[in-house]
């Protein structure tokens, strides 16, 4: 074989419409895509300036990460009259074509152009589906494409960055304290996830505020604070107790009986929800991922090798699929095989504004869950609205699907406004707007994170009304499964096969497990 001319085309396609090539010399297209900003990184170290007349099955699979915003085609051109050509696909480029190193053997034509041939239309053929484009399906298929999935397409019921989900509120909670090893055990990946996407994509997701657990002495709440100490501790996660002193002087804010302690972990903060989707979206286009909005999907048809999805005007196949549509699982159960019991609550958070907000800068006031006696309270500092955030945690309304509501009521607001005046009176105000969310629950409000028996190609998450603040690592870990078939992380706890899912008469205690010291 003659060696490799000295030349390289970078092709754009666009449609059907003639390629755009830009040529340069080999050693000048390898130092500029190794520049920091580059829209093509390849390595192309790994290339040979020489290359075989055919490549292996294996060749062509061993794809080599990169991030482009552009359909195109990288050719080698050999000057011999030998006509066939082999491809290293190497990813997907905004669902419109197949990035391919192609490694082309033919003679130069006659008036000295080299002729492109483009990749044929997209079929409704993908490599993974995902179900669901909110907090966790939108993560699940920007990981896949981190870990080379070739062509995944993310099916959502509504537009994206919809209004309807469990996202569409600004903040959730972000914190290490939890009453269960099995959640705490996550958080440094949880936390690291957060840290590669903020730097992907620029933005800035998670604000560190600190957070107090409270709760008074002998009650069922302090019950909880108790546990969360003993996991911190087994784990070695760091905090400080704080008593009613502590608390009142670090936090003038607030007027708590004598009786009340606090878990403070300075680790604790907001995670822009919204923003999260946003990003794990928008990362995923650019590395080539379809998106279909308003295609609700209406069945999903598992075989032992793939999996028939349809929804109301399309059908479409795939070797593997993530299903993370929240709580909205209970219309897929059937299909997927799935019965146990999916509790769903109606939950409001109401956003008050005040005289003092600039007492409630997240710089001044932190993150904090109160395990009152009758119930558990949450809030947010001044974030996103000029407002402090304050809800009821698992107020209970249970509803069908089909009931569920998108807007508040004055009622809810008052009973929180009621709260505000007895413990944090300085952000008592005049409320300034309701929304709500629908908590989405297994009997024990635990994770639901699992391939199916017998179907490892389908995999299921349900993130049981807390999941949020796990979401971009609940999708990497969803990617790892559908991709390498297991993951590093400690997922044990969430399998289908625990007693809470597996047995049709397990109590609802909607209680996260004591903590596990080993």
């Amino acid at each position: 074989m003659s060696a490799v001319r000295d030349q390289v085309q970078i092709c754009v396609v666009n449609g059907n419409t003639a390629p755009e090539a830009l040529s340069e010399t080999f050693d000048e297209f390898r130092n500029r895509i190794h520049q920091p900003h580059s829209l093509l990184p390849l390595w192309l170290s790994k290339l040979s300036r020489r290359v075989p007349k055919q490549l292996t099955h294996a060749e062509k699979k061993a794809a080599l990460p990169m991030t482009v915003l552009n359909p195109a085609t990288l050719h080698f051109d050999d000057c011999s009259n030998e006509q066939s050509d082999a491809s290293i696909p190497i990813g997907r480029i905004c669902g419109a074509a197949r990035l391919n190193i192609k490694v082309k053997q033919s003679a130069t034509l006659s008036n000295g152009a080299t002729r492109v041939e483009s990749d044929p239309p997209m079929s409704n053929e993908y490599s993974h589906i995902v179900v669901g484009a909110g907090s966790v399906g939108s993560a699940a298929a920007y990981w896949l494409s981190q870990r080379g999935a070739e062509r995944v397409l993310v099916l959502e019921q509504y537009d994206l960055l919809h209004q309807n989900g469990s996202f569409s509120d600004h903040s959730r909670i972000i914190r290490r304290v939890y009453p269960s090893t099995d959640y705490v055990r996550l958080s440094d990946a949880m936390f690291d996830a957060w840290s590669h996407v903020e730097s992907a994509s620029g933005l800035p997701l998670y604000t560190k505020t600190g957070g107090l657990d409270l709760a008074e002495i002998g009650t069922t709440g302090y019950g909880y604070v108790e546990k969360s100490r003993a996991t911190l501790d087994a784990l070695g996660i760091p905090y400080e107790d704080l008593n009613a002193v502590d608390i009142r002087r670090r936090f003038p804010q607030w007027r708590v009986s004598d009786d009340t302690e606090a878990i403070w972990q300075a680790d604790s903060g907001i995670l822009d929800i919204r923003r999260s989707v946003s990003a794990h979206i928008s990362l995923a286009l650019a590395a080539g991922v379809e998106f279909r909005g308003n295609a609700r999907v209406e069945n999903i048809d598992m075989a032992d090798n793939g999996v028939t999805v349809q929804t109301a005007t399309e059908e479409f196949h795939a070797d593997r699929i993530v299903v993370a549509v929240g709580s909205w699982l209970g219309t897929l159960m059937g299909d997927l095989g799935l019965s146990f019991n999916l509790t769903l609550s109606q939950e409001q958070v109401t956003y008050f504004s005040s005289k003092s907000l600039s007492s409630f800068t997240p710089d001044r006031h932190p993150i904090w869950i109160h395990h009152a006696p009758n119930d558990v309270y949450y809030g947010f500092p001044v974030y996103g609205e000029a407002a402090t955030k304050v809800a009821r945690d698992m107020r209970s309304r249970f509803i069908n699907s089909e009931d569920r509501v998108f807007e508040g009521d004055d009622i809810e607001g008052e009973l929180l406004a009621e709260y505000l005046r007895e413990h944090l009176p300085d952000a008592a105000g005049p409320s300034l707007l309701h929304r709500t969310c629908v908590y989405d629950m297994p009997p024990d409000r635990g994770f639901v994170l699992d391939t199916l028996p017998g179907h490892p190609h389908v995999a299921v998450f349900n993130g049981a009304g807390h999941a949020g603040k796990f979401s971009s690592l609940m999708g990497q870990i969803l990617a790892d499964l559908q991709t390498t078939g297991s993951t590093p992380h400690p997922i044990a706890p969430f399998t289908l096969n625990r007693p809470a899912i597996a047995d049709p008469n397990y109590d609802r205690t909607f209680t996260l497990p004591a903590p596990a010291v080993h």
